[in-house]
């Protein structure tokens, strides 16, 4: 039996212990903002942020770049009808314009390769490849297109009744969407009311979950694991955390716009008044950080590595990352740069508890760097975003993981390599 003294002195010590870890873990997922700068833009409709230096505004006039984080600019294209855009790399993206959506691989200097032409209602980019765009023609028919190899190729697929899609989504094989369909009318014109379908197979099967009303769905979100977010009017939330059974009915005192997931389980959005909003509960509760403007946020963007940046009507740009050319724990070894790809074997191995894995990469674009385990699951991923040509290193840490072979797999636009990795202990 421990003594009364034991006892406290146990429990000082696990006080103790619990308040160091709370000291250096971030218990929150709200991620500290920092304002940037203003933009030299009058009337901005859409911005894309491909990496900390490098970003793209569409304003009244045309298409603009910075490719030195935002302190100077420069015009791209003179193209008034511009809606929106979406670049993957510093020079692959998709360019909106009216009911087009146009691909480039010039940063915008040229768009002749149009996707289709009149009909784009709503564009989901889910990764750097596959883009979900939900089709609102003149034609009386509800339907999406897809794409998986970043818009060279792509698949249409019929949603089953007459009507029109507006907002969609995707996660992994589940699709979401929203819009409005007909209802028969023995005359006159046929009145709408609003339908919500989904897909659990990639589009193929469809299945209508409800139909009626003419709420103004303004937002759709999918989180993992199972859930759906619905903005309603730009301001109240409907969300379900069992797949869509139940939806829960959540209003809100404030503005959502631009309502973005981060990782799986986290949203942000812009709100009135210069203020920031994230919930990490589905939309159930949102905490707000208010920013040094009382102009109302309405334009948001996240990067493939996690990043936000955010636009409030008077032009001021906000940010989650200090500036930083390439990511963090990326080493650039020399500035010569390399012809071809290239994946060296890690450096100690085997290693304990850390490693070095130095790669090459001839031209700058998109990289994901990820850790498996040897059955295949993922342990860590050390890259996602767009780097630099040239030589490059990254360490990997292997604190509290079994000794085992991992498997690291880095991957670009073009190609993938992997390495085996012995950690002992």
């Amino acid at each position: 039996m421990f003594s009364v003294v034991q006892r406290l002195q146990c429990r000082f010590v696990i006080i103790t212990i619990t308040a160091i870890l709370l000291l250096f873990t971030d218990v929150s997922s709200q991620k500290e903002w920092y304002f940037r700068y203003q933009i030299p833009f009058v009337a901005i409709k859409s911005f894309s942020v491909v990496d900390s230096m490098c970003i793209y505004v569409v304003d009244s006039y045309g298409l603009n770049i910075s490719t030195d984080a935002g302190y100077t600019w420069s015009r791209v294209s003179m193209d008034s009808e511009l809606e929106s855009v979406k670049f993957f790399t510093r020079n692959r993206g998709f360019l909106r314009r009216g009911d087009d959506l146009r691909y480039t691989t010039d940063g915008g200097v040229t768009s002749n390769h149009s996707v289709w032409a009149n009909g784009v209602a709503e564009v989901s980019y889910i990764d750097s490849l596959t883009v979900l765009a939900s089709i609102s023609d003149y034609i009386p028919s509800a339907y999406l297109r897809k794409t998986t190899d970043g818009g060279l190729s792509w698949s249409t697929t019929s949603i089953g009744h007459s009507g029109f899609m507006y907002l969609c989504d995707q996660m992994d094989s589940l699709i979401w969407t929203s819009g409005q369909t007909y209802v028969p009318s023995p005359a006159g014109p046929p009145p709408i009311e609003n339908i919500l379908k989904y897909s659990p197979d990639n589009g193929n099967t469809w299945i209508q979950h409800s139909r009626g009303g003419l709420e103004n769905r303004t937002a759709l979100e999918l989180m993992k694991p199972n859930a759906v977010v619905i903005v309603i009017g730009n301001k109240d939330v409907k969300s379900s955390t069992d797949g869509g059974a139940i939806f829960n009915y959540y209003p809100k005192t404030r503005k959502i716009y631009s309502l973005k997931t981060v990782g799986d389980t986290i949203l942000y959005c812009g709100s009135d008044s210069g203020y920031i909003g994230w919930s990490s509960d589905c939309g159930e509760i949102f905490e707000y950080q208010k920013m040094n403007t009382n102009s109302d946020i309405k334009l948001l963007d996240v990067t493939w590595n996690g990043d936000l940046y955010a636009i409030s009507v008077d032009r001021k740009l906000y940010s989650t990352v200090k500036l930083k050319p390439v990511p963090v724990d990326v080493d650039d070894l020399s500035t010569d740069l390399p012809e071809h790809f290239s994946l060296s074997q890690n450096y100690p191995n085997p290693f304990n508890p850390e490693t070095v894995i130095k790669f090459s990469i001839p031209e700058t674009g998109y990289v994901k760097g990820v850790v498996y385990d040897i059955l295949g699951r993922e342990v860590t991923t050390l890259l996602n975003g767009d780097m630099n040509s040239g030589n490059h290193e990254v360490k990997f840490e292997a604190n509290g993981l079994a000794s085992v072979i991992y498997v690291f797999r880095l991957t670009t636009n073009s190609v993938s390599k992997h390495i085996k990795m012995i950690l002992t202990k």
